[in-house]
């Protein structure tokens, strides 16, 4: 289990609101970001269901990483307690997903109800 700074387990711990994390490069943003997901969809009183979640990130690559290391970190709980009551459908969390895409993604939306 990683060892998180005091500033690092506030943002894994806040609730009541969105979190934006922001820091310089490889000082554990990811990890952080895998930790609170893992914490908030596997909670014992109101996890939330992973469908819930918006989590955006820069570029394509760093949306496919964050992927590949949550499903990594929920197989890793999976292997040690098989039993347990984790959500199975987060394989479908969006890959590519940019603030670019998210943008144009919300637009289209937007402009579909409008021509309906």
């Amino acid at each position: 289990m990683a060892v998180f700074t005091d500033a690092q387990t506030d943002a894994i711990n806040a609730q009541g609101g969105s979190v934006l994390v922001s820091a310089a490069a490889g000082s554990g943003k990811t990890t952080v970001l895998i930790e609170r997901i893992i914490r908030m969809i596997t909670r014992r009183e109101n996890p939330i269901d992973v469908d819930r979640l918006l989590i955006v990130t820069f570029t394509r690559a760093a949306a496919s990483e964050m992927k590949e290391r949550l499903a990594k970190a929920i197989n890793s709980l999976l292997e040690n307690d098989p039993y347990n009551s984790l959500p199975v459908s987060y394989t479908h969390l969006r890959a590519h997903e940019t603030r670019h895409d998210l943008v144009c993604r919300l637009l289209l939306e937007k402009k579909k109800k409008k021509n309906k």
